[in-house]
């Protein structure tokens, strides 16, 4: 779906950051759902 497309750009954005692992934790929850 789109959605999962979306996900994965911003996660490679916000993958340089610091808040990248709190987030990919956070996507991996909201992905299972």
């Amino acid at each position: 779906c789109v959605g999962e497309s979306f996900i994965r750009s911003y996660v490679t954005i916000t993958n340089s950051s610091e808040e990248g692992e709190s987030i990919l934790s956070w996507f991996g929850t909201t992905k299972a759902v």
